[in-house]
């Protein structure tokens, strides 16, 4: 199975998270207004989460599973031949939540994304790029893009030649 894992921070200053004071209640609070947004019977769960702290870094990964569904392969096939078999599955979802002196990162899995959408720092990876890069050097090959509006879900542009960003 390969893993493309995307890197997201948590905007500490959300008007929702400011008033927190620890990480673990940041990240109990994003679950909780994840699932109630979800209006699932879910909450927050301290036997889902693991703590481990390895040098100066600490790591909270809380795990969950999501609603059973039927499985898109149970639609491809004709019902004659899927009508005796159970084709529901459940996908296991994770939030990685990587805690500094600063700042609070996050790995996602499954179906996690919606979980901390409202609370990212849209302006991360711009902000890190900008600290990168050499305007005068540095060409671009391609730009991935989500739309935040709703009016798009992502766009993926490749460029042919030199491609400066300045």
């Amino acid at each position: 199975m390969t893993h493309n894992p995307k890197l997201y921070c948590i905007d500490n200053a959300h008007r929702k998270l400011k008033d927190l004071q620890t990480v673990k209640e940041r990240i109990e609070f994003i679950i909780n207004f994840a699932f109630t947004k979800k209006l699932v019977n879910k909450k927050f769960n301290e036997d889902n989460i693991r703590t481990v702290k390895r040098d100066e870094i600490i790591y909270h990964l809380y795990l969950f599973n999501t609603k059973e569904q039927d499985s898109d392969w149970k639609d491809f096939f004709p019902s004659t031949l899927t009508e005796h078999y159970d084709f529901t599955v459940q996908k296991v979802s994770l939030v990685l939540f990587i805690e500094t002196d600063h700042f609070v990162y996050c790995i996602i899995g499954g179906n996690a994304y919606k979980i901390i959408v409202p609370f990212i720092d849209h302006s991360f990876g711009l902000n890190t790029y900008a600290r990168l890069m050499n305007e005068k050097e540095d060409e671009l090959a391609s730009i991935k893009t989500r739309g935040i509006t709703g009016a798009r879900a992502g766009m993926n542009e490749q460029f042919r030649d030199s491609y400066k960003l300045i």
